[in-house]
């Protein structure tokens, strides 16, 4: 009889202990003969790595010296589980609990097909077992657009080599890892996860969406254009990183286009701040064009700053350089107008 296959669990803690307290039991519960649990603790610093320690003693502990975000903590727990013999990695978020039976179902549809590469529970509410959060995403690469998908009948309505697959709870063969490596740790965090299906896609594995298995995920309401209830970091990950992933995947005159673009974002961006007062966030969104057309990866360094005049010459009237760059010349005419009538831009 053959051995049952290995699966490594990676979560990354970064001060979120409540949330693995949660998670960890619910994975004890699992049906699947062979699996073990890994935490990479990202140099929390709140005492949390020493109580997963003395609370989950069954669990391996990997304590990095310093944060290096969601892409570097995977990826340090997933080549310690390519030491340890795993043939499938399961990076799963720490706020997420999960069915017994998800790793069977998720390694019978990995097993039946040789060239998937990558697969994914669906993924439900934790606060409502019974309602779909999300299943995957795809690419709109005339619009540049990037959507999550949200029901299995759009699902089915979307080209299967179109699918990238959330990191919230993604398995991942041994071969993948060994042909294309982890993630990039460029992005530091956010937009490694469908980067990682684009690079997988492009190396020739499938993506595949296991829609019987299922995991349950803590709703996380982001709205990227209110920056009031957003941590700065957020923003300025999300801002530099779109750009990040776009140049990376685009080729020829796309990347031209998605410059122009980009930049029009940006604008219109730091006029939906400034609109809602939020001048704060204009220096953050600033910083994260500044690293992004500066290709600086990684964490964010508080001490690498777009220069003050610039700053000042981009923030000034960000609504008027968005419409420029779209050709709106009526609209530059009518904020000219309103300008001169004594009415704010």
């Amino acid at each position: 009889m053959a051995r049952p296959l290995k699966v490594m669990i990676v979560i990354v803690n970064w001060k979120c202990y409540p949330d693995l307290a949660g998670c960890i039991p619910s994975l004890r519960q699992l049906e699947y003969p062979s699996y073990e649990i890994v935490v990479v603790d990202n140099a929390s610093g709140d005492g949390s790595a020493d109580r997963i320690v003395t609370d989950f003693p069954d669990v391996t502990l990997i304590r990095n010296e310093h944060n290096l975000g969601a892409g570097g903590g995977y990826n340090t727990g997933a080549w310690v589980a390519l030491k340890h013999g795993a043939d499938y990695i399961w990076f799963l978020n720490a706020d997420t609990e999960v069915e017994p039976d998800v790793i069977t179902k998720v390694i019978a549809a990995g097993e039946a097909d040789p060239d998937v590469g990558l697969l994914s529970p669906a993924i439900y509410y934790l606060s409502d077992r019974t309602r779909l959060q999300n299943c995957g995403g795809y690419l709109d690469w005339d619009r540049f657009l990037s959507h999550i998908v949200f029901s299995f009948e759009e699902l089915d309505s979307i080209e299967p080599d179109e699918l990238w697959l959330p990191g919230t709870t993604l398995f991942i063969k041994r071969a993948v890892l060994e042909k294309i490596g982890a993630y990039d740790e460029k992005y530091f965090a956010y937009c490694e996860d469908r980067d990682y299906s684009i690079t997988a896609r492009a190396a020739g594995f499938k993506r595949r969406l296991v829609r019987e298995a299922r995991i349950y995920h803590r709703y996380h309401s982001v709205d990227f254009r209110d920056a009031k209830n957003l941590p700065p970091h957020v923003v300025f990950f999300m801002t530099r990183n779109v750009y990040f992933f776009w140049m990376k995947h685009l080729r020829g005159f796309s990347r031209v286009r998605y410059f122009f673009h980009y930049v029009s974002e940006v604008f219109d961006k730091l006029g939906h701040y400034k609109e809602d007062g939020c001048e704060a966030f204009l220096d953050v969104v600033c910083d994260a064009f500044y690293y992004a057309l500066r290709n600086i990866g990684g964490p964010w360094d508080r001490e690498v700053r777009m220069p003050a005049l610039l700053k000042k010459c981009f923030c000034t009237c960000p609504y008027l350089m968005t419409d420029l760059l779209n050709g709106r010349f009526g609209a530059i005419a009518n904020r000219i107008f309103r300008k001169r009538s004594g009415k704010t831009i």
